[in-house]
């Protein structure tokens, strides 16, 4: 019985085997080069996915970047545009301080005198009290000229920490204005007394060509104070249109005759 199961098993290895033999194909060695139904599509296909995400991060960071760096420039020139959306009362008046310290001791040292909020230059006397009085009057004859006018022109309630703050900020520009008329060619020129000096002093081509291009520094630093001080009113005393034009002008240019009076007492 076993006997004949092993001729069965071994005659079914046969048959099988002899099959495999017959439905096998040889495969011509030059044509092996030339199989292309390799299944690698879907490799590719991942592959392809990985570096798109890949580059599409890339460029979300740098784009990502970009609009950092564009917000940061945004916030920045609205703050040097109007800074007392986010700078006011004590915060101001402590920025505003300083600044008027350091502007005096600047001015004190180079012996540029502030004879107003818009007029500067030298003066017969240079005592250090001189340089103190001047910038004190020109930053609170200001501010309360703005502060009185802004009771009757503001249905807001005014605080004076606000518009002393905001007022003392604004002048932080006359830190520059002070370094600016600190050079010698300034300097120089504003010692001078008499027409043939003034005459000999614009004959000099570098001289000229550097208090040129000083007093334009200088006008633009001006400007920039009147433009803060403007700022300063609209936010501080809450105040729009003809108003705020009215309390603008007669607080800065009639302060600045106000200012000329009494610092003219000193000398």
């Amino acid at each position: 019985m076993i006997k004949k199961k092993s001729k069965y098993l071994i005659m079914a290895m046969l048959v099988v085997t002899l099959g495999f033999c017959f439905t096998t194909k040889t495969v011509n060695a030059k044509s092996v080069g030339k199989v292309t139904n390799v299944k690698v599509s879907s490799i590719t296909k991942k592959y392809k996915t990985i570096m798109d995400a890949s580059l599409r991060k890339t460029s979300v960071k740098y784009k990502a970047g970009y609009k950092i760096t564009w917000k940061k420039m945004k916030d920045s020139w609205k703050f040097i545009s109007n800074p007392f959306y986010k700078v006011a009362g004590y915060k101001a008046a402590g920025w505003g301080i300083l600044g008027i310290v350091i502007t005096t001791a600047i001015a004190y040292g180079a012996d540029v005198h502030f004879h107003g909020l818009l007029h500067y230059g030298g003066a017969p006397h240079s005592e250090w009290w001189c340089f103190v009085v001047e910038h004190l009057v020109i930053w609170l004859i200001p501010s309360l000229l703005v502060y009185i006018l802004s009771l009757f022109c503001s249905r807001s309630h005014i605080r004076p920490i606000d518009v002393l703050g905001t007022v003392a900020f604004s002048q932080l520009p006359f830190v520059l204005l002070a370094l600016c008329m600190a050079f010698p060619p300034v300097r120089h020129f504003m010692s001078i007394q008499s027409l043939q000096a003034i005459e000999d002093a614009l004959s000099d081509k570098m001289f000229l060509f550097s208090a040129i291009w000083i007093g334009a520094l200088s006008l633009l630093i001006a400007i920039w104070v009147l433009y803060w001080i403007f700022r300063a009113i609209s936010v501080s005393c809450n105040l729009r249109g003809r108003n705020l034009w009215i309390v603008f002008i007669v607080g800065t240019f009639g302060g600045d005759i106000l200012c000329r009076y009494l610092i003219g007492l000193c000398y």
